[in-house]
């Protein structure tokens, strides 16, 4: 095998699912595994997984980008965001919304009529409860205020993967959140976590994501250092500016030395007044 970092061996031996660089590596092409996880998560063993898609952008020219973890669409074009949550954010029942509406815009195109509009399933596996009532999980769908049934086929969904007590999903949360692929306890997903932390192919592929993880943070870092030192650069420049402009030297003569246009020192002269 080839030579690999103590530290990303070790790191690669720590993941479970709820590290996002392990958890895209073992759904990324895994049809089978991702159609096994919704089967038992909503107790429906007819569900045909057409595709997967993992870490999927959704891009909206007017409003926030969205990224769905795991997103798959079924034979029935049924969709379903699948994620798996660590920090308990306040926004998250907002942000269950959010998700909904757009894996429905990615399934209307122009033109089409609404009743063509499959179901959507936005399923938050958290650690922890968001909802606050001890409950293991809660399936939310559109109801009046005497538990009328709107049927328009939202579903939002929030699992508490660290429920103390026996229920259906124990032994699958138990399963997410551990390390080890010799305790846990369904085959599918041991044998893809063998192949993943045991198997020369599968290390050699997850120390290439690792890499590139660390490849992309840095160079964030570096942009996020390029821009601080530019503000802080801007900052000082406008102080200099700002003393400039009180000893009534034209704008233009303290563009030239300060490296600026005469747009940016009017707009510090005007802020000044």
């Amino acid at each position: 095998m080839k030579k690999i970092p103590e530290e990303n061996l070790r790191l690669i031996q720590e993941f479970t699912l709820f590290d996002d660089l392990y958890m895209n590596v073992f759904f990324k092409d895994f049809e089978e595994g991702a159609q096994w996880m919704l089967r038992l998560i909503l107790d429906d063993p007819q569900i045909e997984i057409e595709s997967v898609r993992v870490q999927e952008v959704v891009l909206n020219l007017t409003s926030k980008t969205s990224r769905f973890d795991i997103a798959a669409t079924d034979k029935k074009a049924n969709h379903y965001d699948t994620e798996f949550q660590t920090v308990l954010y306040p926004d998250l029942k907002k942000r269950g919304r959010f998700y909904l509406s757009n894996e429905d815009m990615d399934m209307l195109p122009r033109g089409e009529n609404y009743d063509t509009l499959a179901d959507s399933y936005v399923i938050f596996i958290c650690r922890g409860d968001v909802i606050g009532d001890g409950a293991p999980m809660h399936h939310f769908t559109m109801k009046d205020e005497n538990g009328l049934e709107l049927g328009d086929g939202q579903h939002l969904i929030f699992i508490n993967a660290d429920y103390a007590g026996d229920w259906r999903l124990k032994d699958l949360m138990e399963d997410f959140k551990e390390a080890d692929p010799d305790k846990m306890r369904y085959d599918i997903l041991k044998k893809r976590a063998e192949r993943l932390k045991k198997e020369e192919v599968g290390i050699m592929y997850m120390n290439e994501s690792l890499r590139d993880l660390v490849s992309k943070r840095e160079q964030a870092a570096q942009l996020a250092g390029y821009e601080i030192a530019k503000r802080e650069q801007y900052e000082k420049q406008t102080k200099i500016a700002q003393k400039m402009l009180a000893d009534h030297m034209p704008a233009k003569k303290i563009a030239e030395l300060l490296d600026m246009t005469v747009e940016e020192i009017e707009k510090i002269e005007k802020n000044e007044r």
